[in-house]
């Protein structure tokens, strides 16, 4: 039975390596790993939620050869390491030719060295569960006076955020020059900047949309009823699941997951794009809902008092890694009640996307410091009946 994706195109590969330290399967490891005390699925998993199963097998090879070398320090196990990533490197890919694997195991082991007072981490293109790694490493290693760096979990996925959000454009621009329309109606190239990290042209969509058709209401209401979230745009709500999508392609998600009923349509566009379905959060009982099931208490600042939320138990899974869709986030109490199905399942939470975020009622920000990745199309910073202001990308007004 295949451990991973591409288990047939590495397996001979992995095998060969193994041989040469006496392992017999790429299963051996593991149990080589768990006899030392050494859980290598928790510890990657640990440091690189969003990893793929190879991930998880590839460090478990590498631990268990370092383990049969004998390896007493830290930077020559990372070392050893690196061989057993480099086995998973599919032959004859750029990844083999330039030893990527040996690359990494080498970072490590230079990271961890006795003589290492300190070090500059630079984390370009898609470099991130790099970056996390030399990150975990710093803050639970410390050799010779090292100092691990202080980092806030709001900080870095902040960062991270914005770094994905840059080589994505980059990506676009390469692909085709965006375009603007001048005063006389003549296309010309966008000014470098004009796409956001929050979602780019898409992000000014909807924008647009908004400060077009979105109605203030008396106790911070914003009403996009005619487009959003009663009737439907169909060509918006396409362009936002486009943005979803590019913005969370990269990270293994097989399930989409809101809460009735606004977010629902909005999760089906993305849906479209990740091959994945949705499952939503449902408010009420009927006779045909199974009684086995996840719930919880979702406070409700629109409509007023809590409301039960509840899965079945068959729909979310422990293997499932869910991205959380809605409409809107103001203080945050929905995608809290999500999280907390998903926790309960024993699912991986990906990440939260979100049409619309009052910025200026907290719980975006919230959600973020506590680790959680917010993506939101668009930030309002502030509401009046004098206008709407929203964020831009460098975190001011605008």
């Amino acid at each position: 039975m295949a451990l991973f994706e591409g288990y047939e195109r590495r397996e001979a590969k992995i095998l060969a390596t193994l041989k040469e330290y006496g392992i017999n399967s790429i299963e051996e490891c593991k149990d080589i790993c768990l006899s030392k005390g050494v859980d290598c699925d928790k510890i990657v998993r640990g440091t690189q939620p969003i990893c793929f199963e190879n991930a998880v097998w590839a460090y478990t090879v590498g631990a268990a050869i370092a383990i049969k070398k004998g390896c007493v320090k830290a930077a020559d196990a990372a070392a050893a390491i690196g061989i057993g990533l480099q086995s998973f490197c599919i032959p004859g890919s750029v990844a083999e030719n330039r030893k990527v694997g040996l690359g990494h195991g080498n970072l490590g082991a230079m990271l961890l060295h006795e003589d290492t007072d300190c070090f500059c981490f630079l984390a370009g293109h898609e470099s991130f569960a790099a970056a996390e790694g030399a990150i975990k490493i710093a803050h639970n290693c410390t050799p010779k006076g090292l100092s691990a760096p202080s980092l806030r979990a709001r900080d870095y996925n902040y960062f991270i955020d914005r770094a994905r959000a840059r080589v994505r454009r980059a990506a676009r621009c390469a692909r085709r020059e965006p375009s603007r329309r001048t005063a006389d109606g003549a296309s010309s190239p966008s000014p470098e900047g004009a796409a956001d990290s929050r979602g780019g042209v898409r992000m000014k969509l909807l924008e647009e949309r908004i400060l077009r058709d979105g109605k203030v209401y008396p106790g911070e209401v914003l009403k996009v009823g005619g487009f959003l979230n009663h009737l439907i745009d169909d060509g918006l709500l396409e362009e936002i699941g486009k943005d979803i999508h590019a913005h969370f392609s990269g990270d293994g998600v097989t399930k989409l997951m809101t809460i009735e009923a606004s977010g629902i349509a909005i999760a089906c566009y993305a849906a479209r794009h990740f091959h994945a379905p949705v499952l939503f959060a449902k408010k009420s009982k009927t006779a045909n809902i199974s009684s086995d099931c996840y719930t919880t208490e979702v406070v409700s600042y629109t409509h007023g008092g809590k409301s039960t939320v509840f899965v079945e138990k068959e729909y979310l899974r422990a293997g499932d890694r869910v991205l959380i869709i809605d409409d809107f986030l103001a203080h945050g109490e929905a995608l809290r009640g999500l999280i907390e199905l998903v926790r309960q399942a024993g699912a991986e939470l990906v990440g939260c996307a979100v049409a619309v975020e009052k910025g200026f009622q907290g719980g975006g920000d919230e959600l973020r410091a506590k680790g959680v990745r917010v993506y939101s199309l668009a930030i309002i910073d502030s509401m009046t009946d004098d206008g709407i202001v929203f964020r831009s990308e460098d975190g001011s007004a605008s």
